[in-house]
Parts: C-alpha cells; structure tokens; sequence
C-alpha cells in the first residue's frame, strides 16, 4: 500500500504575551537608566506573535541594542529560543526623556533679541534627544541673536539663532588669552571675518604672529591655554 505524496502538518502553537515582552523589555530599559531622574514609555504597538510550542517551555532573552545613558529613543532586543534553536528576535521600541540641569531663557523673547546670560538660568529640566544633542551652553550664547520668537524655559539650540559677522577683516580686535586663573591682553588685525563662536585668524600687533581664536563678541577674540 502507497501512501499520500503529500501530507500537511500544522504544528501547535500558541500567541505569546505581548505585555510580557514589553515588561521584558522595560526591566532592561529602566535598569539602565537607574538612579536617573528619567521617563520611559513605549514609543509604537506590536503586531501579534505566533510561536510553535516547543518540548521544553520556551527561553526568552533580552538586551539592550543600544546602552548609552541619554535621551532618546532605546530598542530592547527579545530573542525567541525554542528548543535551543532561535526562532526569531522581537525588537521593542521605547523613547526615553530626562530631567537634567540646563541652560534656559528666563523669558520669552522676540526674534531679534540679542542673548546674553542675563536672560538664563539653569534650571532642571526635561532633556528630549534633540536638546540633549544640540541644546547650547549659555556662553556658546552670548551675543548670537534670536532667529525667532522663543517662549521661556527654552533650551536654545543652533537652529534657533544666527550668528551675525561681529568682526571684520583688518579689524583691531582685543584678543584674550586665558591660561588657568591668569588673563593677558594684546591688540591684533583679524585676518578674516569672523562670527560669534567662530574660529578665526588674528596678527597680534606686538610680535607679528598669526594665532587663532574664538570670537567671543565684538571685537573680541579668545584665546584659551590649556
């Protein structure tokens, strides 16, 4: 007697716990952000998982895919074992903030306003990726101008001022040195235009050497010995 050519097998399975891959990959997140004064929460849903039932109950285990300690997004990574083989890997999505101390407007300006650091304060406060990336230290600040309308407790970043030409090729600058708790002074002739936080070059007016600076305001460039 001959049998089938063909036969069809459907093997047992059963539909995982969603909200334990998610707890799964929760414990992970938080455990890395311990002792940080951060919020975590799912960022996205997950479709369905199907898995065969296996001999022996199945082995779950989880990293991180990426463990540095700071804002944004995070995937913990949930490896499906069945029966010592890798069924599949399911990647959860979580999008993490902080609260740390940072430099923000006391006040809401109009575009326009020049910044100085009377209009900052630090202060304690929730840092997403893009202001924990790109969010400036108040004197990266100083003497830019507002590209548009800011509301107080802003993080200013790059993209919310410009930087206007505050010194002029063959300009007499005072350039500052700094080394330490010491400061010195001297004249120089800027080789280039320059805007505040660039790096330009200046011909000191008492040796004749090129050295190169940040411009700190108008007319001003420093120079910091480390």
């Amino acid at each position: 007697m001959l049998g089938a050519d063909r036969c069809r097998v459907d093997p047992v399975t059963e539909a995982l716990d969603l909200e334990r891959l998610w707890g799964l990959g929760s414990a992970l997140v938080e455990e890395l952000f311990r002792g940080t004064d951060a919020s975590i929460k799912r960022d996205g849903e997950l479709a369905a998982v199907e898995i065969p039932v296996g001999e022996t109950p199945l082995d779950m285990r989880t990293t991180l895919v990426e463990s540095t300690i700071e804002a944004g997004p995070k995937t913990a990574a949930v490896q499906l074992w069945i029966d010592g083989d890798l069924y599949r890997t399911v990647h959860l999505p979580f999008n993490v903030s902080l609260r740390e101390p940072r430099w923000v407007l006391k006040q809401s300006i109009p575009a326009g306003q020049v910044l100085d650091p009377s209009l900052f304060e630090m202060r304690r406060v929730e840092v997403s990726f893009e202001t924990a990336q790109h969010g400036l230290p108040v004197e990266a600040l100083t003497g830019t101008v507002a590209a548009r309308p800011l509301a107080a407790s802003t993080v200013v970043t790059e993209r919310d001022i410009q930087r206007p030409v505050v010194i002029r090729r063959g300009e007499i600058v005072t350039v500052i040195v700094r080394s330490g708790g010491l400061t010195a002074r001297d004249m120089g002739t800027a080789v280039i235009d320059g805007r505040v936080g660039d790096m330009v070059r200046v011909t000191l007016t008492s040796t004749k050497h090129e050295i190169t600076g940040r411009v700190k305001a108008s007319g001003e460039v420093e120079i910091i010995v480390r």
